[in-house]
């Protein structure tokens, strides 16, 4: 997935729902750049947990931890805290909700503190789950009919009138798809914090904490991250070489994107392409 995206999701034909077990995210690198899309996107954590980030706040979603992720909301998936990671987050068609609720707009979804609510939640959230494993005979149908209950659970124990303090957090969130979205396109370039600063009208000083208070991680660690997760598929889907892969993510040699590889990844980009490389 591309840093700071608009992500547009093809929900199938016959539901108005895309599955995304956890395990999933864990084997294509456990983590999720920076995104967002108009579906409303519920987290269910259940395993070894992670670190959910959304708006310039991270949660940490411990085992059976529930999230709702609001349509328009700047989120991402990260520090995943080992491979025992059997939840999923399922994305409800913007579309489809607003068939149902023209007035989906104002609406805000949280999780309710209802014991029972979070109980359905959950078991509603697996069931999906496990039947898009599965895919037994007319699973579609399945997945369809817990697809409803799960919506019908979210307009009637979850929905609120958005307030102020959801039209700021937008806000900020939209100041910051644009700046991370400036940073994608230009990531293998010599770009500094002094460089997007810039571009977007701010003192240096006062961006490079704004961006911490927000992302929750320093610019340059940021920026790096960004390069080893780009350089990451280049390893997996093309045949450069370590010093090309290096040079086209914008590390400045091979031994300098080596180091910080297997800072990140644990191993060497070389080990990692032999043990991870796919052709298209």
């Amino acid at each position: 997935m591309e840093e700071g995206y608009y992500e547009i999701n093809q929900m199938r034909k016959n539901y108005p729902v895309k599955v995304v077990p956890h395990e999933n995210i864990v084997n294509d690198g456990a983590y999720v750049a920076q995104h967002w899309h108009r579906s409303v996107e519920s987290v269910l954590a259940r395993g070894d947990g992670f670190k959910l980030w959304v708006n310039g706040i991270t949660r940490t979603m411990g085992d059976l931890d529930l999230a709702i992720i609001n349509h328009g909301e700047f989120h991402s998936f990260m520090a995943f805290q080992g491979e025992n990671q059997t939840g999923c987050s399922i994305l409800i068609s913007y579309t489809f909700l607003k068939e149902l609720n023209p007035g989906i707009d104002l609406a805000w979804f949280e999780i309710s503190g209802r014991k029972e609510v979070g109980d359905r939640l959950r078991s509603v959230m697996m069931r999906i789950r496990e039947t898009y494993r599965q895919e037994g005979e007319w699973y579609n149908l399945m997945i369809r009919s817990s697809a409803y209950e799960l919506i019908y659970l979210l307009f009637t124990e979850c929905m609120l009138d958005k307030d102020s303090s959801h039209i700021k957090s937008m806000k900020s969130g939209e100041i910051y798809k644009e700046i991370v979205n400036y940073i994608d396109k230009h990531y293998n370039e010599n770009l500094k914090l002094s460089d997007v600063a810039g571009h977007f009208g701010y003192n240096p000083d006062y961006f490079s904490k704004s961006f911490k208070n927000y992302i929750g991680e320093g610019f340059l660690v940021h920026l790096r991250k960004l390069r080893l997760y780009n350089a990451r598929k280049q390893l997996m889907f093309t045949d450069k070489s370590i010093l090309e892969v290096a040079l086209d993510t914008g590390f400045s040699d091979s031994k300098a994107f080596i180091r910080d590889f297997k800072a990140f990844y644990g191993t060497t980009p070389l080990k990692y392409r032999k043990e991870n490389q796919q052709r298209g």
